[in-house]
């Protein structure tokens, strides 16, 4: 017997054709509805186009990355990116194809809702009455109306994939359980029950968190599979049943891990998916949910829900109550899961495959069941009236009233203020976008590296952020080290905002998110703040210049930190495996250490990184003065011995240099006004500590002076201004100033020496 059961609609008369013509449009009206809004809603988010240069990567033969040659995982739906891919291989422009892809699958998900929706709420026979009777929409009146849905279903984003495959899984379930109900001696088929184990199991493939629905989904199959067997014909297919289903995702898995070095996405790393945030998570939740009265509908869903599965477990019809049960449970699940990690910074976004999934099983649902107590039928039809009455003002009145809630952003609104487009779509659309500015920058300085024609480039690593710290020396430009990028990249940038600039710039740009969804050293930075979620972490430029340029004679101390941390321990190792040549050894490796380099996170401070990875304990620094800016070191090489300390200043000290025997000279602090002055010990002396005055900023500093052997140094005169409490640092017996540590922003916060043996 056949898994297909069409029974014909039986016309006796006006009334008959009347209560089909209604059937028919109460299920195609939430559809219709669906695609208008869709339509007229679609856009493109910049996360779109991140997905949109991993697809012409993809396309141009450099592999699924975002930059040429490093293969970080940036996306977090890899079917959603293979769909793209097979349509940007027509040769259309991927950005409609992304827009229109969307929409088509989130209609037909809910296409496909509808049938699940149908097999749950009537069994064969009863099925031509109800018919008669009469079928509204319920799920469907609840989903359709959100705004986010609309706005969701294009910006180039998975969300209507994810619907398409809970609608057909939701469907083979349910045609299967409907089966096995009606005819619970009969055995169901193989062929149909692996084809359903097949799409059940790519639902990690669509997103991470939709594994434990798949799971769901995949344990009715196994129910309905086992059914009417003998032991040994059930273990049999219920091997063949979890085979198939696994296939898919573990072929993917041991891919990710030998090509990625991860077992997960690298923006599970970003975004710290495996720790918990509940107070922001619970900020999302009412962000959606209180915006739209969600509670109303809701309520009548869980009712009318609870209402099939008693009358399924009183019929017996117990494979159908566990595919209705499945994804509603699964929805909850997965909504209680976005709310442990903090949701997310766009509107609702990352709730709605759980909503889809809540009322999947309600999507339509009949007025009246065949024996039913009337009272039970009065209630359904009552609760169908309050939420279509929900749905006329959720649609027509209820919006986010500030754009931007608990670092919660409503994105599309925001993307069509800046673009001043109504239907940003392309990066043409953007050209108002001040993103769309910086790209062009970025473009224009790519360009200028490596003008058109001539055939040797001025390859660099380009920095304009000076709020991801200030450097010494302070220049925009310098040159990338032999290796450090893809031979065909001509300049390294860096940016937070990454899709729409890295899509605008094409493979010859590598650009870095400092944010880390596309990084795979700032992914791994240890998070110090929370924030927006998925903008809480930032590379500091000391990273940059350590990881693509060539060591300096002279270079911010932090730079020289984060380049000896590159060289050591698990972070050395990293980079061989996300950026080497991907041999067999190679893959095999990073599928041993996967979890290590999952695990691994990096301190922002490149002192505290070098401690890390290297053993090597830096200076016990104490500092005299205040508490504000950023950490600096000056430190002469090789132990060669300070021989001043020059600085610029009126009434604080404004800038701090240490010379060296070799010359070489480092500074911090950038206020140059004032006179300047230099701090030397007496011939036959060296510095031995440091002096002056502090108060919340440092006012003065001299140097303690001593001759060979001499433990009790002498100070030098101090220079500064005159306010702040004396302090005096020496370095211990045997030990010399070797350079000084502490914090600065435009003026010296505070101060203190740097000491090593005596050579």
């Amino acid at each position: 017997m056949g898994s297909n059961i069409d029974l014909p609609v039986v016309r006796t008369g006006r009334s008959r054709r009347w209560s089909t013509l209604a059937y028919a449009a109460s299920v195609l009206a939430p559809l219709a509805f669906l695609l208008i809004a869709g339509v007229a809603r679609r856009w493109m988010s910049d996360d779109g186009f991140i997905n949109l240069r991993v697809v012409r990567n993809i396309l141009d033969g450099y592999g699924p990355v975002f930059n040429v040659g490093e293969r970080v995982e940036c996306v977090t739906s890899p079917l959603w990116i293979a769909l793209l891919t097979l349509a940007g291989a027509t040769r259309l422009p991927l950005e409609p194809c992304a827009t229109w892809l969307g929409i088509a699958l989130g209609v037909g998900g809910a296409v496909a809702a509808t049938r699940a929706a149908l097999d749950l709420a009537a069994a064969p026979r009863e099925l031509r009455q109800a018919l008669a009777n009469g079928i509204v929409p319920l799920g469907a009146s609840v989903f359709v109306v959100l705004p986010p849905v609309w706005d969701f279903l294009s910006s180039g984003l998975e969300n209507g994939l994810s619907y398409f495959w809970i609608g057909v899984t939701s469907a083979a379930t349910s045609r299967l359980a409907r089966l096995s109900d009606d005819f619970p001696l009969h055995v169901t088929r193989r062929a149909p029950l692996l084809r359903a184990a097949v799409v059940a199991g790519l639902g990690p493939l669509v997103r991470p968190d939709l594994a434990l629905a798949a799971s769901l989904f995949l344990a009715v199959l196994l129910a309905i599979a086992m059914r009417g067997r003998e032991p040994k014909g059930r273990r049999t297919i219920a091997v063949a049943v979890v085979a198939t289903a696994a296939a898919a995702p573990l072929t993917y898995q041991v891919f990710r891990m030998g090509y990625y070095a991860l077992v997960s996405p690298n923006t599970a790393l970003a975004k710290e998916a495996f720790e918990s945030r509940w107070a922001q998570g619970g900020a999302y939740l009412y962000n959606f949910v209180g915006t739209y009265v969600l509670a109303v509908p809701f309520a009548v869903v869980l009712v009318v829900t609870l209402l099939a599965l008693w009358r399924g477990l009183r019929e017996r019809r117990s494979m159908s109550v566990l595919a209705a049960a499945a994804p509603l449970i699964a929805g909850v699940a997965t909504v209680l899961y976005v709310v442990r990690v903090g949701g997310d910074f766009m509107h609702g976004r990352m709730l709605l495959p759980g909503t889809f999934l809540v009322l999947v099983a309600v999507w339509v649902v009949p007025v009246r069941h065949e024996g039913e107590r009337v009272a039970v039928a009065l209630l359904r039809i009552a609760g169908v009236v309050v939420v279509l009455g929900w749905a006329g003002i959720c649609a027509a009145l209820l919006r986010v009233p500030e754009a931007n809630q608990n670092n919660i952003g409503d994105e599309r609104r925001w993307y069509v203020s800046q673009s001043k487009v109504a239907n940003p779509v392309t990066l043409e659309d953007y050209r108002s976008f001040y993103f769309y500015a910086e790209g062009q920058t970025l473009q224009a300085m790519a360009k200028a590296m490596c003008p058109k024609g001539e055939t040797r480039c001025r390859r660099s690593l380009f920095i304009d952020q000076p709020e991801f710290g200030r450097l010494w020396p302070e220049v925009s430009e310098r040159p990338l080290a032999e290796g450090a990028v893809a031979p065909g990249t001509v300049m390294v940038g860096a940016r937070v905002a990454v899709g729409l600039m890295g899509y605008m710039l094409g493979p010859e740009v590598h650009l870095v998110d400092r944010a880390g969804l596309a990084d795979p050293v700032a992914s791994r930075l240890v998070l110090q703040h929370r924030g927006r979620p998925g903008h809480e972490k930032g590379l500091p430029n000391a990273w940059l210049v350590a990881r693509f340029t060539e060591p300096a004679a002279h270079e911010d101390s932090r730079v020289s930190a984060a380049r000896r941390a590159l060289r050591c321990g698990a972070l050395r190792d990293l980079q061989p495996a996300v950026r080497g040549p991907l041999g067999p050894a190679r893959f095999l490796g990073n599928v041993v250490r996967a979890w290590e380099f999952g695990s691994l996170r990096i301190p922002t401070d490149p002192w505290e990184a070098e401690e890390r990875f290297c053993g090597v304990h830096g200076p016990d620094l104490t500092l005299r003065g205040g508490s504000g800016g950023d950490r600096f070191q000056l430190e002469c090489r090789d132990g060669v011995a300070a021989l001043g300390v020059m600085r610029s200043s009126k009434q604080t000290v404004a800038r701090l240099e240490v010379e060296c025997r070799s010359l070489a000279v480092a500074k911090v602090g950038s206020h140059d006004q004032g006179q300047v002055l230099r701090l030397v010990c007496n011939d036959g002396e060296v510095p031995m500590g440091l002096h002056g005055k502090a108060g919340d900023l440092l006012d003065t500093v001299g140097l303690l002076c001593a001759s060979s052997g001499n433990a009790q140094p002498s100070p030098t005169e101090a220079i500064g201004g005159s306010g702040g409490t004396p302090w005096r640092l020496a370095c211990p017996v045997g030990a010399t100033l070797v350079g000084v540590a502490g914090r600065a922003g435009d003026l010296i916060d505070a101060v203190g020496p740097m000491c090593a043996a005596v050579p």
